[in-house]
């Protein structure tokens, strides 16, 4: 078997892993803060809908890149609607990634300062955790998609046990009343939930290097979906079992105060919202990680370099100044409206955008069925 760091592709299987690292941690600290107050009891139905409306962006991404065997992004875009489009394209796919990496870094601070070292900076929390991303996101391929592996299955297995622990404080009368039920909260919490499914993006990049022989991409990728889903209805029914609706849109981070409610009696054990904090914090070390790598990736190939680590230190350099300018609270909420806007926007109409004009100008691509 060959050295793992000099690979350069991966099978869809550990591509399904590699996605479902992304992001996963925040969608289970903070989901239920974010999206209850938009559909309330419904939320469940926005999870839902939300993860088949971005499986559906990120099956459409499969089929534009199998257009185009072979090539990412940044190779076939030109041909799709010029080099003008395209520069403005990859400007917008770079900003939603910085963006939404500035908040996380903001928001990875926050949480590391208001629940374990509150006598600390939050600068020096957040150039610490930035040196030790940026010195994973110059690492190759292989390398970061085998640091994915080990510490999805490092933290996964601990966050699930925490969440399905803590089922032992939910009343089901905190989940009523179930009618009338909130169409437009529903559907905005179904685009809101972006945040919580991104990660399906690298496939622009990182497509060419999947190794397609073996297993179906688009059932892998439903794998990770399933996964993302399951972890973000356990804490749901964690939050508002244990505090109603109307608790949960009071606190910013009810997942952590729901489990730090679970009590087993004649045991030592305590605080164990600090267990579901340390499980959580390599899925947010990752999900940085792989960000800066692929930003780096995209406009290496762009301008025709081999070596993406000049851009890794760009990139985290404006990431750490990004996120610094996020401390005030009405700001870092405009950014999380933003990277919102722009996930969305460049998921749902841009790339189908794009899907549709090689349709129009090639009909049927070799790989459609």
């Amino acid at each position: 078997m060959g050295n793992l760091e000099r690979r350069t592709s991966m099978s869809p299987a550990q591509f399904a892993l590699l996605f479902a690292v992304i992001g996963t941690g925040t969608a289970v600290l903070v989901m239920p803060a974010t999206l209850v107050p938009v559909a309330e009891q419904h939320t469940w139905v926005s999870v839902i809908l939300g993860a088949g409306l971005y499986f559906l962006a990120g099956t459409i991404f499969i089929k534009l890149g199998d257009c185009f065997p072979g090539e990412s992004i940044v190779e076939y875009l030109p041909r799709i609607w010029g080099s003008a489009l395209t520069v403005v394209t990859l400007v917008i796919f770079t900003g939603m990634i910085l963006v939404q990496t500035s908040v996380r870094v903001q928001s990875f601070g926050r949480e590391i300062v208001f629940f374990m070292f509150d006598r600390t900076p939050i600068e020096v929390v957040i150039l610490s955790f930035l040196v030790v991303c940026t010195y994973g996101a110059v690492q190759d391929l292989g390398t970061i998609i085998r640091m994915a592996q080990w510490l999805l299955f490092l933290s996964a297995p601990p966050m699930a046990a925490l969440l399905l622990l803590s089922m032992i404080n939910i009343q089901f009368i905190n989940f009523f009343p179930i009618w009338p039920v909130n169409i437009v909260g529903i559907v905005k919490g179904a685009i809101y939930s972006w945040p919580y499914y991104w990660g399906y993006e690298v496939l622009l990049i990182l497509l060419p290097s999947i190794n397609r022989r073996t297993t179906n991409l688009v059932a892998a990728m439903a794998s990770s979906f399933l996964f993302k889903i399951s972890l973000m209805l356990l804490a749901l029914i964690s939050t508002i079992g244990s505090m109603t609706v109307e608790g949960v849109k009071n606190i910013i981070y009810p997942t952590l105060l729901a489990v730090r409610g679970i009590e087993l009696p004649g045991t030592f054990i305590e605080r164990l919202d600090n267990y579901l904090l340390l499980s959580w914090i390599p899925f947010g070390y990752i999900t940085i990680v792989i960000w800066i790598y692929i930003a780096s990736v995209t406009w290496c190939q762009y301008f025709g370099y081999k070596d993406h680590r000049p851009f890794a230190l760009i990139f985290s350099v404006v990431i750490y100044i990004a996120s610094m300018s996020l401390h005030d609270f009405s700001i870092y909420l405009n950014m999380v409206e933003t990277s919102r806007l722009l996930g969305f926007g460049f998921s749902v109409l841009i790339i189908p955008a794009a899907y549709v004009v090689v349709r129009w100008k090639r009909g049927r691509c070799k790989d459609d069925k």
